[in-house]
């Protein structure tokens, strides 16, 4: 078997090699998540978070800081991606930080197919439990804050 080679013409890689040097930090766009949770209230959105997407491709980060948080409510907790995903995603790049036992917990979201609403849960000693005001941390506070993120296709 004969395997062609041919070359990659040199505007392709101009244009390839313009993207990355001038546009691909530039293309990082804010947004403003929404957490929610069966009677979680706040007095301002602790919520914030950026992406970058390229063609279908969706990188996300959600940052959430509890300082504004008056009530944390009972139930599992979700929060709102940037765009739907194509198909149902695990995103295990998390950690809720409990500032008065100064710990650090495993969180991770699940995106629903064609939702932007995504579940969290936290990484227990045998399987993922849901992520609520009382667990992983007993109890969440005002001073302590969370992060998630990961990378997914979208509709």
């Amino acid at each position: 078997m004969t395997i062609l080679k041919t070359p990659i013409p040199q505007s392709v890689m101009d244009s390839i090699n313009d993207y990355i040097d001038n546009r691909a930090n530039s293309d990082v766009v804010s947004y403003t998540p929404i957490w929610t949770g069966t009677g979680l209230t706040y007095s301002s959105n602790p919520a914030t978070g950026s992406y970058i997407k390229i063609g279908r491709l969706v990188h996300f980060t959600i940052n959430i800081n509890c300082a504004t948080v008056t009530n944390f409510g009972t139930g599992q907790y979700s929060v709102t991606l940037p765009f739907a995903p194509s198909v149902q995603y695990v995103f295990r790049d998390g950690q809720v930080y409990d500032d008065s036992a100064v710990q650090h917990y495993r969180i991770l979201g699940e995106g629903i197919p064609l939702s932007t609403n995504m579940l969290l849960w936290y990484g227990g000693t045998t399987n993922d439990l849901a992520f609520k005001y009382n667990t992983p941390v007993n109890p969440l506070s005002v001073a302590d804050d969370w992060y998630v993120s990961g990378t997914y296709i979208c509709l």
